[in-house]
């Protein structure tokens, strides 16, 4: 019991660590912000309402949500670095960020592939209303600065998060439970950092398939270039493009990735097992 409590603590920490440097990055920014809007409008004379900064706050916060984000996740990769290096620990090395066997690159791509096209089918089953909301969540994400959404899609969310999430919580849950309970628990945690319902929805059961990337190929290098492939294909307008309003085209590709994606499961357990006889 006192290990599960151990463990348990630890992944705790590291939750609080990564909401808490998001928030920390957040109030920096929007501080910084407030006082510069305030500051530019008071110098075109009189005196500002306050309610058209807070209108001009709100609208420079949306065009850099981006930029922040990116604050934010080198804020909590330094907060990780710093917790272990006091530890006298390796971060890359706690996490467990090593190489993994090239065989599994081509089905962790496929598997990432296929998730894009079975979050789309998973998004024909949730009511049009709360879809709305979704939209309206993930727009921020997508406002701005191109390059700034790349590395903060593309880039930033797949190695803070994997390194948080499957790296370190994950990983320590897994020391004191059965490793279906960590990564059920990890994953859940990590869907709820995303907020919307159908966000948290499936996010949570990527998070699933992440911790069985991240043990399959004992690296979370292997669930950062899951996640990776994901974000991109998931922030481009391809997919639209390529389902159209055909609905049978639409079926087929569907079906199709659900067999891709189940193959590449069973593909890479089947790597996994001859590795281990070999």
């Amino acid at each position: 019991m006192g290990k599960v409590i151990k463990q348990l603590g630890k992944a705790i920490c590291y939750i609080i660590l990564f909401g808490g440097m998001q928030f920390i990055a957040y109030f920096v920014a929007a501080a910084a912000i407030g006082a510069k809007v305030a500051f530019d409008m008071a110098a075109t004379g009189g005196t500002p309402a306050a309610e058209e900064i807070a209108q001009r706050l709100t609208n420079t916060l949306w065009e850099n949500m981006n930029w922040i984000q990116i604050l934010a996740y080198f804020l909590i990769l330094f907060g990780a670095w710093f917790v272990f290096a006091i530890r006298k620990k390796k971060l890359l090395k706690e996490a467990n960020v090593i190489p993994f066997s090239k065989n599994r690159i081509l089905p962790i791509i496929l598997l990432a592939v296929s998730a894009v096209f079975l979050v789309e089918l998973f998004f024909s089953f949730i009511p049009e209303e709360i879809m709305l909301e979704y939209e309206a969540s993930v727009a921020s994400l997508l406002y701005g600065n191109t390059v700034a959404v790349f590395l903060s899609t593309v880039i930033g969310a797949p190695i803070i998060e994997e390194l948080i999430f499957r790296g370190l919580v994950f990983s320590r849950l897994n020391k004191a439970m059965p490793l279906v309970v960590a990564a059920i628990l990890s994953s859940i945690a990590f869907g709820l950092f995303h907020g919307q319902i159908v966000w948290i929805g499936y996010a949570t059961c990527l998070g699933l398939v992440m911790c069985f990337v991240s043990v399959n190929c004992q690296s979370v290098l292997a669930s950062i270039l899951f996640h990776m492939v994901f974000n991109f294909l998931g922030s481009t307008p391809f997919l639209g493009y390529l389902l159209g309003e055909n609905m049978v085209l639409t079926i087929i590709i569907e079906i199709a990735a659900v067999v891709i994606f189940i193959a590449m499961i069973f593909w890479m357990v089947r790597l996994r097992r001859l590795e281990e006889t070999a």
